[in-house]
Formats: C-alpha cells, structure tokens, sequence
C-alpha cells in the first residue's frame, strides 16, 4: 500500500520496482490512468503495463478500508507531517500489516525544525513558522512569492500555503511517542539532520526538535 499517494506517480513506482500489485490510498479522489498518462508523456512508457498492478482507494483519514492482516508492506513518503490523527493511523498500518509485514515511512520535514514551515525558501526569518502566527506567514509569503523567479507566486500562495495549512505540528519525538505506543515489534530509526545557526530560534523548544529535520524508520509488525 502507498499510504497518501497523491498524484499515484510513486505508487506506479512501486510497481516499477517489483510490487505484484499497489494500492494507492489517500483522502482525496484518485486517478490512476492520469497517473499513468502523465509517466508516459515524461518519458516513462512502461506506466502502460503497470496498469493492472495498479489501484486506487480512498478513505477518511484514520480508518483504512482493508481486513486485517491484508499487506506485506505499507509505503509513506513526505505525508505523516499531514496526517490529523497519528496515533489512529499507525494503529491502522499495524492493523493491516500481515505479521512479519513492514512499513516504511519517511517524514521530511518534521514541524519544528529549520524546515518544517515546507516554505522556508521564501521566508528570509529563520525558524519564521513558530514565531509567527498564520495571518502573519501569509502577509510574508505574499510579498515574498512576487520577488523570487523559481517557482511560479499562484504555486507559492495556492498549493503550498495549503500543505501547510495542513501540517499537524509534530516533531520527531512526538513521532517516536506515538510509535512506540502503537506496539510494533521492532522500529528502526535514521534521522536527517543539518548544520544551523540557532541564534534566531525562539526559546521554549528542545535541540532535537530543531535540529531532527525529518526521519526514516522501518516498524515491523
């Protein structure tokens, strides 16, 4: 399963890489012959036989419309930053993990890090997403969006104000909290981290929450 897959371009990769058959799960309409139409036109051909490998769910956000014990491997990239409810989605993905099954998840970035706003490259205030409120990020951004040249302003102000609108605040520790609390019988963990000046950081937060940028961790049922 790839849990929040969007635009279903990395579920066909899945398939690509090998998986008997993908299901591409998230909370808002799918598509996958667009998927696959859009991998053709970049160049992808091989999107055209992969159809059938290929399906398409859509569910409510906490609970996944699968039986128990129903796949070998749950598949997360660049969502669990998104999702409302942590804890009753990682109680899922252990629901519908065949014992001995596997998921990886990968967060990039976590909330409180340099990173976390996902706007960062327009915000010259370093650690600007927990200093200001929202109201104030968005007058940032929306002088900042018409003054850079990389990434079209109605992309800035649309669909990336929306993504973070939607982001649930978490850090890496309040990930592993909840992890651990799901009960999976092995969790192994690689952080990402880089070099910051903290100079500018507001106080009240822990170093690992500003310093832990995102992480990849394999939770084994």
């Amino acid at each position: 399963m790839d849990l929040g897959c969007g635009e279903m371009l990395m579920t066909y990769g899945l398939a690509a890489r090998g998986a008997a058959q993908v299901v591409g799960l998230d909370v808002s309409a799918l598509n996958p012959e667009a998927a696959a139409t859009r991998l053709i036109e970049a160049g992808f051909p091989e999107a055209e036989t992969l159809k059938d490998r290929v399906t398409a769910c859509v569910y409510d956000g906490r609970t996944m419309p699968f039986s128990d014990d129903h796949f070998d491997v749950v598949f997360s990239w660049g969502v669990m930053e998104h999702v409302a409810d942590v804890p009753a989605v990682l109680a899922e993905i252990k629901r519908v993990l065949k014992p001995g099954g596997v998921a990886f998840i990968k967060v990039f970035p976590w909330f409180h890090s340099y990173y976390g706003s996902h706007l960062s490259d327009f915000i010259p205030t370093p650690f600007a997403h927990l200093t200001f409120d929202s109201a104030a990020m968005r007058a940032v951004i929306e002088k900042t969006a018409h003054e850079q040249t990389a990434v079209h302003p109605n992309l800035i102000l649309g669909h990336m104000w929306d993504e973070y609108l939607t982001l649930n605040r978490y850090s890496a520790n309040m990930f592993y909290r909840d992890v651990k609390a799901a009960g999976f019988t092995r969790d192994v963990w690689k952080l990402i981290s880089h070099q910051h000046d903290l100079s500018h950081a507001p106080a009240g937060y822990d170093l690992s929450d500003l310093m832990v940028s995102g992480s990849d961790t394999l939770l084994y049922k």
